[in-house]
């Protein structure tokens, strides 16, 4: 041990001498990287603090488009997030102006680069710019995206798609969408419609052709669409899926005909008051409201006593959307209707909408 003793106090010096250095070195890293980290913050909000204004500026056009082009080119990459950022946030003409913007800075070939990178981040981000930055050159890397294995990466460049008006598109970005579920159906038809009429007759098209090529999910994103487009072109074929086999078809198709407005779908909805799922009653009592079906009084005061709250509440707020005539007939139901859930929905709106000068009791059990 004695001959050992040395030998193992040279190597544990060596090693806290090791330790001791590696401490150093790395708290060193740390403040490095701390002091970049600060110094490219400051950097970035003095930048953003000079050039946001003169792009609020050009947007609002109070100021040139030289006066910010000249300060954004001074750095071109802060400028890109600066651009996108604001391009968020604005209503389309706001990034229409944003666009031009981007047009005039060296963007598009590193997005372009980018959009083909292994992590999904990353083409999600490029996916995102080339809507603001692309040009033709790019039209060709967004529709490949749209064939994305990740949903964030196809939907961001769907929204590049139609933030550049490409109407030819309409048919790839509803496939690439094609995502069940409400809120996914949803999001991605509001993606569609804000192309505008311009993406009318694609979707038309698509519905033409509802039972052979294209799923469930993509017809109600198409018909949500047209819905939220107010598009009278669809309402001859938007009546014909009222009697599609897929009850989810027919909900849609009568929530789409409500927000359009067009009264002559009124005999076909009305029909639909005795379909067999509750959900598509609901809404043909949603869209007789909303149609101002004055003439279907007596159908809605029947769906009163439907087996079903939502149907009867629904049946008891287009009565109310009815102006005075819909109200007497709520009146008379809270009192004189035969159904006791009748009349106690009857109530229950005109009380909420304070029609009732007391409330009196519940109709008995």
């Amino acid at each position: 041990m004695e001959i050992l003793s040395p030998t193992i106090l040279q190597i544990a010096i060596l090693v806290a001498v090791a330790l001791s250095v590696l401490s150093v070195l790395l708290l060193g890293a740390i403040v490095l990287i701390r002091w970049s980290t600060d110094r490219r913050h400051r950097h970035s909000a003095e930048f953003r603090k000079e050039a946001k204004p003169l792009v609020m500026g050009f947007l609002a056009g109070t100021t040139t488009k030289d006066d910010a082009l000249e300060t954004l080119s001074e750095d071109p990459k802060e400028a890109l997030e600066l651009l996108v950022e604001t391009g968020n946030a604005q209503p389309p003409e706001g990034r229409n102006r944003i666009r031009i913007l981007c047009a005039a800075l060296p963007f598009e070939e590193e997005q372009l680069d980018l959009i083909e990178s292994r992590h999904w981040e990353t083409r999600r981000r490029a996916a995102e710019r080339l809507g603001y930055v692309g040009g033709t050159a790019s039209i060709g890397a967004l529709k490949a995206a749209l064939g994305d294995g990740i949903l964030a990466v196809r939907e961001a460049a769907a929204r590049s798609l139609v933030a550049m008006g490409r109407t030819d598109a309409v048919e790839s970005i509803v496939l690439a969408l094609d995502v069940p579920g409400e809120m996914a159906e949803r999001r991605a038809a509001e993606v569609i419609a804000s192309l505008g009429d311009g993406a009318v007759d694609p979707l038309v098209a698509m519905l033409g052709q509802q039972g052979v090529k294209y799923s469930t999910t993509s017809v109600k994103i198409v018909i949500r669409a047209l819905g939220l487009l107010r598009s009278r072109e669809a309402v001859p074929v938007l009546l014909a899926l009222l009697k599609n086999n897929e009850f989810t078809i027919r909900l849609n198709s009568v929530r789409a005909l409500g927000l359009i407005g067009d009264s002559s779908s009124i005999p076909e909805i009305a029909e639909l008051a005795e379909d067999l799922p509750w959900e598509v009653r609901n809404v043909a009592m949603q869209a007789l409201g909303r149609l101002h079906a004055v003439e279907r009084i007596p159908l809605l005061v029947r769906a009163l006593g439907d087996p079903s709250w939502w149907v009867r509440f629904s049946s008891a707020q287009a009565l109310y959307a009815l102006g005075e005539p819909g109200l007497r007939a709520l009146q008379k139901a809270m009192t004189e209707h035969a159904d006791r859930y009748a009349r106690d929905i009857s109530r229950q709106i005109l009380q909420e909408h304070r029609l009732l000068e007391s409330n009196p009791t519940p109709s008995a059990l």
